[in-house]
Formats: structure tokens, C-alpha cells, sequence
């Protein structure tokens, strides 16, 4: 036994280990029946045991896998503890693990040894390797250990045996195998001196945060640690222990301080928050670095801290909301009307108190920090500056603190007091200014923080223009206005700031065009915004009036809009919105809509302003007004029926008194009354340019093929029998034009789902109703539905009440276009298929959704015919008119006095009115109990009426002669003339023989009493619509009749008009001016004589004297104004009667 003992008081020695620290095991067992803890990888079976943990990576999970160990407490031999091991040659998920060689290590064995084992599964193994251990304990794998391994079992333990080891250590690899019963004839088991550091926690020794430590007056600065240390090994520490010792090191691992442990830790035991003090020298240590803590027993070690030394000495710093404001940083206090505040933080971030010496601030500014303020280390204190109103312009300069041993801290100061008299907008409330007209590009936008003095701006989102408009503006001679403009990103090219005036919003002048080269293209914030820094502009040219600003940008922003006066205004409406449909039919409500905005300050009561919708110049509709307050808006209604189809220009007038707002011209296109009614089928979802369409411009070819329901079609109102005539789609396009050839099929199903199986449809058992080319116009919008394809059936299709199937085809010969057509909510059966390349027509797919189509179905109208005829005859071109409300029908009857009109709303009840020149108006009522209704009319011949006013003279023409005997008694003084000549002493007139009466086309002369005189009209036998003629009463007569119509004098006409001024005034023509009227039924004269005068009087041709001249010849006065007979003042050189201090004179 004694040699045994100083063999291994040998070995002992060798391996540097002491015996009080070992002990000896002869002979060996680990019985596995201690629960052992498998939790961590690099876990121990037993005292004096070891772990080589080995782990398979996996380079695409990017993991690392290790083996698993698992204890049983009754997994072993005879129901005993025992280790199960996975499987190492497949670690890892799936079945792409890898290999791993993870070994238990057994103490230093000398003699034989064994262990138990067996599989877990048929590959399970176990072998044996040497191990190696260094001087610091650290444990290699070494050779493998020659083994006679035994036949193992998957259901008994079988025992292994290990060959005699000379004090070594064993490391056992197994796999898949359980494990149990480890013997040994002897085996060392060392005692461990370790230590663990498994925590260290940096906190505050001396300054304002950790990782900045303040250097204190000596020059010295510190650092503090909390440190959690165990000791995992056998031995117990004591204070003064050698190596019992922290230390901290640098980045660059030298140490710079090292510290005796104070406190006793046994084995199996921890210290929680020990704490670790140290100080260094400022002058040796004076920058930022990294501070580790180790421990000197086993060299563990954790990271520690960062740490900046903070010198003795005072730091100004200023800072406000957003951060910090560094020295030489403007601050901008922008334009003003009233005193503005801003707030700001004095911090000292030195270790040395901050003394302030003195503060210098520019006129204009005020500031509650004093030069007597004293901030202590890390500590702050709050003051504000103040930019005063006292005095308008602009003021400038630097803020200066002065500090004891610190640099000068400077602010520069800038603020601008604005004029209260003049227009300023900042946008700084978010929102646009009352009386702005705004874009739909154009939003109040955040451009920096919120708490900075100029937080918000107007800026245009897009490229496309559109425009910002301010309130009316009046504008001084010589006048500015200065803006600040940002592109909305600092590397924008494209964005671009157009500024206009306009005296009516309509009319713009470019004054100033600001390009993206000439905006900043620094960034404007430090913030999360992307705009470019606010750079000034000056618009210098716009005259002096009162106008309208207007901001026209893209990818651009406006802001600080300074200059010019606001105009106080009485009214300041617009239109936002104006619907007028570009289509409409005769008889038919047409319906338009306008949302009028009241853009000013001021309420808009509802008597202050009337709205009309104005066809061609016309009034054909009003609406009732609204109260309108400051920023409302209303929508109003406006219907009328036109009855007359053609291309008209309509516009909604907005007037409140000399005020007017136009909008913009419509031009509606009113079709005929057509005789058929349009059946919509189905209800309309949405629109769609996709699979839902009939056909499909936004590729070369589509097919659609759909049915109808028998159900459906007679929800939608479609009956058997209908024949329909054009089938027609709705929806919008606002992308452009497309020309598309277009084939389509129509027919009467009895199913109405498709077959299984989608095949080809049978064109052939279906009516083609369509092979030509279709234009899908430009028009609608997507709350403006128009009719987008048309396809009409003039042989007409007839419905026989089962479904009806329809089969479209398109390829496209223009360029592709974003047509929207309407689809069905009634989810018809249907298929479909676009592509820009040919396809099969089977090849159509299944969509839930398909058009929605309006079949015209065709409705024969009424029809009213007859005959028009009077005493005389039958009367042609009489006007026949049938209306019900604003619904009317008109004819005219044509040479032999017929009249047809085909009437389509047949269901009302009309009041019917039939005019003739000459006749009475007829009056009757028609209602069409039939088709057709027969309706012949007896008209009366009119009295000619002649009204002869005060002076007793006019002149008349009628397109028929007029008896006078039979209609005047023979006292009646009723004389009338013709002019037979013109000469310079004036219009020479003859009676016409009153016996034989006034011819048909002839203009006459009337002299009688003032009065009204009615002639009857006879007929003679035989005639034909005609009147009696004045037969055997022709003589020359220079008068031209005006009969049924009036005629308006132009230029060159040389007309002379008839003028009577009373029975004892002068009679006679006078020179019509251009624009002057000459009434129907009347009679004028046209003299082209060069030489002719301005007023001829009457000259009776018996009598040969002038017609009742009441003048005295050579009284006139030359230098009294003198007028013609017309009213207009002539000078001396006119001949003939003026008129002079209210009488007529003669001047020859």
C-alpha cells in the first residue's frame, strides 16, 4: 500500500495537482443512480467528472445542434438509474443532420475499468478515447482507446471492459446506447479551485449618466460595478487568498486597476452585487474606452461599460423641442404680427459649475436668461427669447452667452414684423384661409416638427398642375409680394411654382416662373419630412388693380405668402362642382346639378342670388335659393324638357345683383324622340374593364358570351313579343378613343345555365347582329354613366319569353384604352376571355360578374293626322301644336292643308292649338284612345285691325287686300296714299279710290281720326284661301311693305321711316339709323340719291303743297342748338325742318 500511496503522491506531482487537494477512489463505482441534470450541453455525470461538448451547424438553418442526453431513474440494469444518449451520427432536424463526437470524461482512472451498456436502437455503439489535460484544465481528445467491444443488445445491459489506463482520464462516446454501472479500480478525483464571473453591471459613480463619469477637482475620475461571482469548484476562498482578485481591463486588455475580493465565497456559493470601485488619472486615461471585469482565479470575465471621462470643466449646451441647437444654428422666428415666443433649455454638460458672464441679444428681441445665472454640473435651466412686434421690418442679429472657461455660445436671431394691413398666409392652423379656391392637387401639408415655428405649408402632391387661388387682392403701383417655396423633395426635377394674376379667375398672366434649379435642394428639417429648405421669392410685376393670386405647382410647395391688401367683397360664389350630361331627348326631363360654394366671409342669404340654367342664351330653368354661410357648399337642381333636337351650349348662371358666375359651356346633344323605351337588365354593381366588360379595349381580343335569365328578363320588365332594336352599354371612358372591330350574336335560349363543360357557342343557331367597326367615344365619368357601344338590329330582334343568349367578339385597331363598363349585380351566367395575343374561344373562363345591357325595344307611336281648312279653303302652313306640360308635339300643314304628327307619349291627354297668319287660334283637347286619331279643323279668318294714333297718320301693308266700303261708314274721313315720287321738296302721295280698297303687298299711307278700325275679311266664290283684291287700284308707289314680318335696319340700307308728330306738325319720312326696327304690317321708304336729305315731308300730289307745316321760315337763331326731326342735334350746315327752342323751322 505504501508504494500505491507515493505513486500517486507521484503522479499527483506530475499533474501540478497537491494531495490535500485530491483524493483517491479504490475501488471506483458511479452507479448512475443520482438524478444527474442533462439541462445544459456541457453537464457532468459525477464529481470529478468532465464534459467535451461537440455540436453539428447547420449552415442552412443557420443552428447549432448538440446530442441529447436523457436520465431515467429506472431505465438502468435490474430497474436502476442510467444515462440514455441519442443518436450522434445523425444530430440535428430532418433527415440532413450531422455527426457529432461529444465525450463524458471520467476522472483519472488507474487499473481496468468497465461500464454497462446497451442499444437503443439497432445502430446504437460506445467507444473510448484518451484524454488530455492541460496545465489550466483545459480537456483535448486524444487516440481512441482499443476496445474488444461485445455483441450489444437491444434488451439486456451487456457489460464492456476497458483496458488497464495508467492514471489517465477516458473520454466514452456513445450513441444511441444507454448507459450505466461505470467501475474502476481506482480513481483520482482532484478538488477544483474556480472561480465564475457571470454578471457585471456598469452604474452611476460620479457625473450626470453611466458611460460619463465626471473628472473631479484632483483630476481623477471613477467607475463602479455590480458583480455576481460563484465559485463552481471544490475550494473555499477567503479574503487575501492568492488570486482572490478582480481587475478591470482596457480595450486593449492592459490592466488598469486590480482589487482584493473583500468578502469570503465558499465552494458551491455566489456573490450577488458585489461592488467593484475604482479611480483613474484623467491625464493617463483622458478618452472613451471599453472597461472589462475579470476575475483572477479561473479568468473569467464580463463586459463592463463604455466609459468617457468628463472633464472639470463648464460645457454650455442649448436645446429646444426638437433636440439640441447647436452654437452658430439660426433661429428663425419668420413673419409676425404679434410678439412669438420660443422656448429653450440652457444644459451644462461639463463636471464644472457654468458661471454666465454676460448676454448680448439684438434689437427686436428679448430673453429671460441673466447674466447672474449659475448652472451646476449636468444641470439645466429653461429661459425663452422673445421676438417683439414693437416696430414692423426686418430684424437680425446674434444672441451671445458668455461663459466663465467656455467658448462663446451664439444664437443668430431673425424675425420679420409684417404689416397688419397686408395679406399673409402661414397655413400655420392646418388649413386653407376662407375665400381660397384650392386645386385638387393642392393639401395643407406637415413640412417639420410640431413644435417648430413654422410647421405647416400648402404643397401640390403631383406633377400635374393645378391651381392655388388666393381671395381678391388689390395691388398698389409698384407694389411686391414675397413667398417662400420648397420643392417636395430636395432631388426633384420636375418640381416647378407658376405664379398668375387674374381680374376674373378666368384670364390668367404668367408674372413669375420659378423652375426646380432655382429652389434650395437642401433638405428643410432634420425631421422625418422630406422637403426641400423654404427658399424667398419676389413677384415685382403685377400692375396695380385689384386680382387674383394664383400658385400653379408641381411636386411644389408654397408658404409665407406676404404683400397686397384683401378686398372686401359683397359676393364671392363658385361652382365646385357642375353636372351636365352630355345627352338628352326631345320631350324628355333633362336634369343638370351645381354645388356652389360660398367662398366668402360673409353669409349668403337666399334672396341675395338666383341660379338659371341657360340653353343657347335662354333661360329654360331656375332653382330656389339656400342660405349659404362662410365655406358651405349646396347642390341645386335644374330640370327642363327640350323639344327640339339638335347641338346645344348650355351654361349655370349664378347672378346676386351686377355679380355673375358662368360655368363652364356644356354642349348637349339632344337626340329625336325615339318611339321605343329602353329595358335595363339587371341591377348595376360597379364598373369594370376587366373580365365584366361586353367587350374589352384594354386588350387586342376578348370574347364575352352570357345569359339571361328568363327570370331576370322579366324582373327587368322585357316581355314576349318585344321586339328589340338596338342593344346598347353603359359606363365611362376617360383614357381615350378606341376603334374596335366587333362581332355579335344574339338568340333566344330555352336553358338558362350552360352545359358542363364550356364549349365553343354555336353561332350559327344565333342571330348576327353585329360585324363592324365601333369607336367607344370619350365621354362619362364614374357618377355620369353614357352609352359606350351601340349596336343596332334594324330588322329588330323578337323575344319569344326564355332566356336570351348573347356572344360578343373584339380586336382591337386603335391603341388600348381604360373603358369602364357597367356590370351586373344579378351575377348572370356567363364566360370570358381577353388576351393581346389570338386565342381559342373555348378557352373563356367562368366570371361571377357580367354587363349589363339596355335593349331598346321598339313602341310604335300614335299618330294625329287631318285637314286645316276655313271659309276660303284649306289653309296651309298652319301651325299645329299638341302639349301636355313642357311636352310637345308640333306639324305644319302642307299645300293642301294636311297635317300629320306622330306623337310617342300617347298615354297623356294634350291640349291642342292650331295657328294660321290671318286666322283665329283654334283651341281643342286630344287624347288617343286609338293609334290613330283623326283630327280636322275649321279655322276662322281674323278682322284686319288698322290702329291710327293720336296724330291721325301711320302707314300699313298686308300680304292681302283689304275692303274698305262695307267696313267704314261714308262721314268717316279714311283716306289712303300712296308715294308716287320723292323729290327734294319731299315724298309726293296720291289717295288710293277708297271704293276699290287697299291692294294685297302694298305698302299705304293711312290719314284718319286716331282710332281702331276693323276690316272683315270675305272670300270671293271660288277662291282658294284668298281674300277679296283691290282690283283696277294699282298706281306706282314707292313704299316698300313690311307685311307679316319686321325688318331691321343696316348698314347702307338707306331706309327712311314714317314720322307724325301731332295734327298741326310737320308729316313726312326721316333717315332710320343702323339697328333702327321697322314694324310689321308698316311701310318705310329707301332713297339711294346721293344728294338726299334727312327728312322728307309729305307733298300732297293735287295740291302740290307740303303736309301740314307749321314753320315760320327765317326765324331761325344760328347760335341756338338746333335738332332734326329724328331728335338728334345738327349744325349749320343742315337743310331742311329742325327743330329749334320747341318749334319746327324751316332752314334753307
Amino acid at each position: 500500500m505504501k508504494k500505491i500511496n507515493l505513486l500517486i503522491a507521484f503522479v499527483l506531482t506530475l499533474l501540478g495537482v497537491s494531495t490535500a487537494s485530491a483524493e483517491v477512489y479504490s475501488p471506483y463505482t458511479v452507479d448512475f443512480n443520482t438524478a444527474i441534470s442533462t439541462s445544459t450541453y456541457s453537464f457532468t455525470v459525477a464529481k470529478g467528472w468532465d464534459h467535451i461538448p461537440d455540436y453539428y451547424f447547420d449552415s442552412e438553418s443557420y443552428d447549432s445542434y448538440y446530442p441529447t442526453y436523457t436520465y431515467s431513474s429506472t431505465g438502468g440494469r435490474n430497474g436502476s438509474g442510467a444515462l440514455k444518449v441519442s443518436d450522434q451520427t445523425n444530430v440535428g432536424e430532418g433527415w440532413s443532420g450531422g455527426k457529432t463526437t461529444d465525450l463524458l470524461v471520467t476522472p483519472y482512472i488507474k487499473g481496468k475499468s468497465s461500464i454497462y451498456v446497451k442499444k437503443a436502437a439497432n445502430n446504437g455503439t460506445i467507444a473510448f478515447y484518451s484524454v488530455k489535460q492541460s496545465s489550466n484544465g483545459t480537456l483535448t481528445k486524444g487516440s481512441t482507446i482499443a476496445v474488444t467491444l461485445p455483441e450489444l443488445s437491444t434488451t439486456d445491459y451487456v457489460k464492456v471492459d476497458i483496458p488497464r489506463q495508467d492514471s489517465a482520464r477516458i473520454g466514452i462516446y456513445a450513441s444511441n446506447v444507454w448507459i450505466d454501472d461505470f467501475e474502476a479500480d481506482s480513481a483520482l478525483i482532484t478538488k477544483k479551485r474556480a472561480l465564475k464571473l457571470s454578471q457585471v453591471i456598469n452604474v452611476l459613480y460620479r457625473g450626470s449618466s453611466t458611460g460619463n463619469e465626471d473628472v473631479d477637482a484632483n483630476g481623477n475620475f471613477g467607475m463602479k460595478f455590480k458583480v455576481t461571482i460563484a465559485n463552481p469548484g471544490d475550494v473555499d476562498f477567503a479574503p487575501g487568498d492568492e488570486g482572490y482578485t478582480l481587475s478591470v481591463h482596457n480595450y486593449a486588455d492592459s490592466v488598469v486597476a486590480t482589487v482584493p475580493i473583500s468578502q469570503p465565497l465558499a465552494a458551491g456559493a455566489k456573490l450577488t452585487d458585489y461592488e467593484l470601485t475604482i479611480e483613474l488619472p484623467y491625464a493617463k486615461y483622458p478618452k472613451r474606452d471599453r472597461y472589462n471585469v475579470y476575475e483572477d482565479v479561473s479568468g473569467t470575465s464580463q463586459y463592463g461599460a463604455w466609459i468617457e471621462p468628463v472633464p472639470y470643466t463648464a460645457v454650455p449646451n442649448v436645446s429646444d423641442d426638437n433636440g439640441t441647437v447647436a452654437s452658430g444654428t439660426e433661429q428663425a422666428f419668420g413673419m409676425l404680427t404679434q410678439p412669438v415666443t420660443k422656448n429653450y433649455t440652457l444644459y451644462n454638460r461639463g463636471a464644472a459649475p457654468l458661471r454666465i458672464t454676460a448676454i448680448e441679444i439684438p434689437e427686436g428681441f428679448t430673453t429671460t436668461l441673466a447674466k447672474s445665472d449659475t448652472v451646476a454640473a449636468h444641470q439645466s435651466k429653461d429661459f425663452s427669447i422673445t421676438a417683439t412686434n414693437t416696430a414692423t421690418g426686418i430684424h437680425s442679429g446674434n444672441m451671445v452667452i458668455k461663459t466663465e472657461g467656455a467658448s462663446d455660445y451664439v444664437l443668430p436671431l431673425s424675425a420679420t414684423v409684417l404689416d397688419t394691413t397686408k395679406f399673409y398666409v402661414n397655413f400655420e392652423d392646418g388649413k386653407f384661409p376662407t375665400g381660397f379656391i384650392v386645386g385638387k392637387n393642392w393639401a395643407v401639408k406637415q413640412r417639420d416638427y410640431s413644435t417648430s415655428s413654422n410647421v405647416y405649408f400648402a404643397s401640390s402632391s403631383l406633377v400635374d398642375d393645378t391651381k392655388l387661388i388666393t381671395p381678391l387682392l388689390k395691388v398698389a403701383e409698384g407694389e411686391k409680394m414675397s413667398i417662400d417655396v420648397a420643392r417636395n423633395n430636395p432631388n426633384s426635377k420636375d418640381s416647378h411654382m407658376n405664379v398668375y394674376y387674374s381680374p376674373d379667375r378666368k384670364n390668367w398672366t404668367l408674372a413669375k416662373a420659378i423652375k426646380a434649379a432655382e429652389m434650395s435642394d437642401d433638405l428643410g428639417s432634420t425631421a422625418s419630412y422630406h422637403y426641400s429648405a423654404l427658399k424667398t421669392f419676389v413677384i415685382d410685376n403685377v400692375p396695380a388693380g385689384n386680382y387674383y393670386i394664383a400658385f400653379e405647382a408641381g411636386y411644389a410647395s408654397v408658404d409665407n405668402i406676404y404683400g397686397f391688401e384683401r378686398v372686401d367683397v359683397d359676393h364671392d360664389m363658385l361652382f365646385t362642382q357642375v353636372k351636365m350630361p352630355s345627352a338628352g331627348m326631345v320631350n324628355n326631363v333633362y336634369t343638370a346639378t351645381a354645388t356652389v360654394l360660398n367662398n366668402n366671409t360673409k353669409t349668403e342669404p337666399a334672396e341675395g342670388y338666383k341660379l338659371e340654367l341657360m340653353v343657347d342664351g335662354k333661360t329654360v330653368a331656375t332653382t330656389a335659393s339656400q342660405t349659404l354661410k362662410t365655406d358651405s357648399t349646396a347642390t341645386f337642381d335644374f330640370a327642363f324638357t327640350p323639344n327640339k333636337a339638335g347641338k346645344y351650349n348650355a351654361v349655370i348662371v349664378l347672378k346676386a345683383g351686377d355679380y355673375e358666375v358662368v360655368s363652364d359651356t356644356a354642349e348637349v346633344t339632344i337626340a329625336p324622340e325615339t318611339a321605343g323605351y329602353d329595358v335595363q337588365v339587371g341591377k348595376v354593381a360597379a364598373t369594370s374593364n376587366s373580365d365584366a366588360t361586353p367587350i374589352n379595349v384594354y386588350y387586342k381580343h376578348s370574347v364575352s358570351d352570357v345569359i339571361y335569365t328568363q327570370q331576370l328578363l322579366e324582373a327587368s320588365g322585357l316581355k314576349k313579343g318585344d321586339k328589340i332594336t338596338r342593344i346598347s352599354f353603359k359606363g365611362y371612358n376617360k383614357s381615350g378613343e378606341v376603334s374596335t372591330d366587333v362581332q355579335a350574336w344574339i338568340g333566344n335560349k330555352a336553358d338558362s345555365t350552360y352545359a358542363s363543360g364550356y364549349v365553343v357557342p354555336d353561332t350559327t343557331s344565333l342571330t348576327k347582329i353585329a360585324n363592324e367597326n365601333h369607336t367607344v367615344p370619350l365621354v362619362g365619368d364614374d357618377d355620369d354613366h353614357q352609352v359606350l357601344l351601340s349596336i343596332d338590329i334594324p330588322e329588330g330582334f323578337v323575344y319569344n319569353g326564355q332566356s336570351i343568349q348573347m356572344v360578343m367578339g373584339s380586336d382591337l385597331t386603335t391603341n388600348y384604352q381604360r373603358a369602364q363598363f357597367e356590370y351586373s349585380a344579378d351575377k348572370p351566367n356567363g364566360y370570358s376571355k381577353r388576351s393581346d395575343s389570338q386565342f381559342k374561344w373555348s378557352e373563356a373562363k367562368a366570371t361571377s360578374y357580367m354587363p349589363v345591357p339596355y335593349f331598346t325595344v321598339e313602341k310604335l307611336p300614335a299618330t294625329l293626322s287631318g285637314v286645316v281648312s276655313s271659309q276660303a279653303g284649306n289653309v296651309s302652313g298652319a301651325k299645329v301644336e299638341l302639349r301636355n306640360g313642357d311636352v310637345l308635339y308640333e306639324a305644319e300643314t302642307d299645300a293642301d292643308g294636311h297635317y300629320t304628327m306622330a306623337v310617342v307619349q300617347s298615354d297623356k291627354h294634350y291640349a291642342m292649338t292650331v295657328t294660321a297668319d290671318g286666322y283665329d287660334t283654334y283651341t281643342d283637347s286630344v287624347a288617343f284612345e286609338t293609334m290613330n286619331v283623326e283630327k280636322n279643323v275649321v279655322l276662322t279668318l281674323s278682322p284686319d285691325v288698322i290702329v291710327v294714333p293720336e296724330c291721325g297718320w301711320t302707314t300699313y301693308s298686308s300680304d292681302h287686300a283689304i275692303s274698305l266700303e262695307g267696313n267704314l261708314t261714308a262721314e268717316t274721313d279714311f283716306t289712303a296714299y300712296a308715294v308716287v315720287e320723292v323729290t327734294q321738296e319731299g315724298a309726293v302721295i296720291k289717295p288710293y279710290d277708297r271704293s276699290l280698297g287697299i291692294p294685297a303687298g302694298t305698302g299705304v299711307i293711312i290719314k284718319a281720326p286716331a282710332g281702331s278700325y276693323t276690316f272683315k275679311r270675305d272670300v270671293k266664290q271660288g277662291g282658294n284661301n284668298a281674300p277679296a283684291k283691290a282690283e283696277g287700284n294699282e298706281m306706282v308707289n314707292l313704299l316698300k311693305p313690311t307685311v307679316n314680318t319686321a325688318v331691321e335696319v343696316t348698314a347702307n340700307d338707306n331706309v327712311y321711316v314714317f314720322n307724325a308728330f301731332s295734327t298741326t306738325s310737320v308729316v313726312g319720312f326721316g333717315k332710320a339709323a343702323t339697328g333702327d326696327v321697322v314694324p310689321a304690317h308698316s311701310a318705310y321708304l329707301t332713297i339711294s340719291d346721293s344728294k338726299a336729305l334727312d327728312f322728307y315731308p309729305l307733298i300732297d300730289g293735287i295740291s302740290t303743297g307740303i303736309v301740314d307745316i307749321n314753320a315760320a321760315s327765317g326765324t331761325i337763331d344760328e347760335n341756338a342748338p338746333a335738332y332734326d326731326l329724328m331728335g338728334r342735334r345738327v349744325d349749320a350746315s343742315y337743310k331742311g325742318i329742325v327743330i329749334q327752342k320747341g318749334k319746327k323751322v324751316l332752314r334753307k
